[in-house]
């Protein structure tokens, strides 16, 4: 594994984890991480030969990124439900209104678990078409 390269690849998602706490409100989000998911596909397509060390490192990539994400959005909780009154609104629920950072925590882990699945995948389509082109 080319640990280097999966830590520069998730500091977009360091940005990222800022920027939707104060500037990038939910709505708009999947865009910004559509474009940091091709762009880490395609750099992981280059560098990793082989289509199971290529998902590997797409998963190592996303969940570096969930770390991150995590823990912004659990220092600043406060500012990051202000930008996002959907999350204030499921955190009002009875059931988790107690534990926002507890809720928030283990979202970060299954998100961090199916963003990697997904990454992976890129990862995969990335070296395929890269593939083809040589």
């Amino acid at each position: 594994m080319k640990w280097k390269m999966i830590f520069l690849l998730s500091l977009p998602a360091l940005v990222m984890a800022f920027a939707t706490v104060y500037l990038i409100p939910s709505r708009v989000e999947p865009a910004f991480w559509l474009a940091i998911f091709v762009f880490c596909a395609w750099r992981v397509a280059r560098n990793i030969k082989g289509k199971l060390m290529q998902f590997y490192h797409g998963f190592a990539i996303a969940i570096f990124n969930s770390f991150w994400i995590t823990v912004v959005h659990l220092s600043f909780v406060n500012d990051y439900l202000k930008l996002n009154p959907g999350m204030q609104e499921m955190y009002d629920n009875p059931a988790i209104a107690n534990h926002p950072r507890l809720t928030m925590a283990i979202f970060g882990i299954c998100i961090g678990i199916i963003s990697g699945l997904v990454l992976g995948f890129f990862c995969l389509v990335a070296g395929r078409m890269q593939k083809k082109q040589n």
